[in-house]
This record gives C-alpha cells, structure tokens and sequence, in this order.
C-alpha cells in the first residue's frame, strides 16, 4: 500500500450527528484546502479508492510554546538536583577553582580578574592606574 504525508490547511470541519430509533452517530468531515504535493505524494493519493479506509493524524505547524518551554526545562534544568553525568562529577566546588588549575598546569595567558559587586551607596575606590571598563546598571 502506498503511504503518504501531506501538508494542508484545514478549511472546514462539519460535525454531524444523528439518531435513528436507538441508535446514535457522528459523523465528521473535514474540507482540505491549499494542500502542497509533490509527484510522490500525489502518485499514492490516486491509489487510493474513494471509500478505502486511511489513518489520519492531524497536526499542527505551528508549535506550542508551552509545550516547548517545558521540554527546553526538562533538557536544561536551572534549579534542583543535577542528574549525575559523565564529566561533571569531578567538577571543583569553586568555579574560580578551575582558573587556577589551569594557570598551575603551565598555560599561560590567563589572567584571573576579581570583580566586585557593590551594593547600593557604596563607592569603589580605584587604584592609581586603573580605570573603569564597563558599567552596568539594573
């Protein structure tokens, strides 16, 4: 059996319901518009008798963000209990740690700044020489 996926907008759904005596049925129809196809897709439609039965799976292009935000937190959570991972158990308990490993296994060039957060009313006093490089306010 030829199988095929088609992209397309739904232009009309009719949900009909009936009742004969004691018996009680729905019917729904769904009207396709604008549906891209290419040779493939449209060689395995015309396989296809008008009263064969097909699965159908309807879903949308367009992703939820919701669903999406929750999944980006369960890939990289930012609060809670890490689970343990190859390479980061033997991680330091001081990030600043790992700075100066480097610096004591010979690589030079790395320069280990210390920066200080100053709350509120407070003033930095510079040293002679040394300059602002960047200011942040929040």
């Amino acid at each position: 059996m030829p199988k095929s996926q088609l992209i397309a907008k739904i232009k009309r759904m009719d949900v009909t319901n009936k009742i004969q005596r004691k018996h009680w049925k729905q019917m729904i129809g769904i009207s396709l518009g604008d549906i891209a196809l290419n040779d493939e897709n449209l060689l395995a439609i015309r396989k296809f008798r008008p009263n064969e039965e097909v699965l159908v799976t309807i879903t949308p292009m367009q992703q939820d963000m919701a669903e999406e935000l929750e999944r980006i937190k369960r890939v990289h959570p930012v609060e809670g209990i890490l689970p343990e991972t190859e390479g980061l158990s033997d991680l330091p308990a001081n990030p600043l740690d790992l700075l100066t490993e480097e610096e004591e296994e010979g690589e030079e060039g790395q320069e280990l700044l210390e920066i200080t957060v100053l709350e509120e009313g407070e003033e930095d006093t510079l040293d002679p020489g040394e300059e602002v490089s960047k200011t942040f306010e929040f």
